[in-house]
């Protein structure tokens, strides 16, 4: 179950006294209709879109035929007055002019020529960025407040991120108000505001292409699939868009304490899942939650679709904190 010491794992004490949610039938509903709230291009095909597009088509046609017709109409007018001015009459004297012979154009000896060549264009320089701006990557062990605890699968307790938070380091009390970025490019896969448990939170997919090199190696993509890193209780509510490109190192806001929180502080998740998934919608453990955000809040959660693993995985901090002693 939850420990209250805990600063995070949304609706720790509610799920307690929450029923499980079936897994069954949400599972099967996503197999064959997909993600609820997810933008499919077959939702915009309609008969009325099809009539648009071929009238659209019938215009283009006409168009383009009375511009062929005048082209050709031109072209004829223009070759009969060609011959007839070519044409030539008893009084004319046909008189040929002699072609100019090529002459060759001058080149200095010992010359080569040389033939410009375009030079490569080259790629953009992707970088793992710690997700607060003001912490440096070496320094989030030390801040901590609640790490990652998985739990057994199709389950809802323990921790399935990963909490940034302190009290009194260094020379600030707490981290409230500390900038936020993304920690490497992708899309905007979610955006919600102020919505139970998570708050005000971001969801960015990011295939393979957008991982450095180093990371290529650190996190096994399955083919067909993303990563998907999500970021909670954020002080005010996201500024981006779906499906909006971010970033890496682009700022997002600031920690907050939106949501099912007790402090401020991030809460981090990492998940590999289906790519191009979008989740316009997420809500659970609230009575003003829909059928349909339930149904995503589980499928996000505890399905086992989107699988979740160690943040600290991500950033190239796992074997740091496994070394660190306790109480350090």
């Amino acid at each position: 179950g939850f420990e209250l010491w805990t600063s995070c794992t949304p609706c720790k004490r509610a799920s307690r006294a929450a029923p499980r949610p079936e897994l069954e039938p949400i599972i099967a509903r996503y197999h064959r209709y997909g993600n609820p709230k997810i933008f499919r291009p077959d939702e915009y095909t309609c008969i009325i879109c099809l009539m648009h597009i071929r009238a659209i088509i019938g215009i283009i046609f006409i168009t383009l035929t009375a511009c062929v017709g005048n082209r050709i109409d031109e072209t004829s007018t223009s070759t009969s007055v060609a011959v007839e001015i070519l044409q030539p009459t008893d009084t004319a004297e046909v008189i040929s002019t002699p072609k100019p012979s090529p002459t060759s154009r001058p080149t200095s000896q010992g010359a080569a020529l040389s033939t410009p060549t375009a030079e490569p264009t080259p790629l953009p320089i992707v970088q793992l960025c710690s997700p607060l701006e003001i912490h440096p990557l070496e320094q989030l062990p030390e801040i901590i407040g609640d790490a990652y605890d998985p739990p057994r699968p199709g389950r809802e307790e323990r921790h399935h991120g990963i909490d940034f938070a302190y009290y009194h380091y260094q020379e600030r009390d707490s981290m409230l108000g500390e900038p936020v970025q993304f920690v490497l490019p992708g899309v905007v896969a979610s955006v919600l505001n102020g919505q139970y448990p998570y708050g005000n939170m971001l969801i960015i997919e990011s295939e393979r292409a957008d991982f450095p090199a180093s990371l290529r190696d650190r996190i096994d993509i399955p083919p067909g699939h993303s990563l998907y890193v999500l970021y909670a209780h954020l002080d005010q509510p996201p500024l981006v868009s779906l499906a909006e490109r971010v970033a890496g190192c682009q700022l997002l806001g600031e920690v907050g304490m939106s949501g099912n929180t007790d402090i401020p502080h991030l809460h981090l998740e990492t998940r590999l899942g289906p790519a191009g998934q979008v989740f316009e919608s997420m809500r659970f453990y609230d009575t003003r939650a829909t059928q349909e955000e339930m149904d995503a809040y589980v499928l996000w959660r505890t399905s086992g679709i989107f699988q979740h693993f160690d943040p600290l995985q991500l950033l190239g901090l796992e074997k740091i904190t496994e070394t660190t002693p306790e109480g350090s």
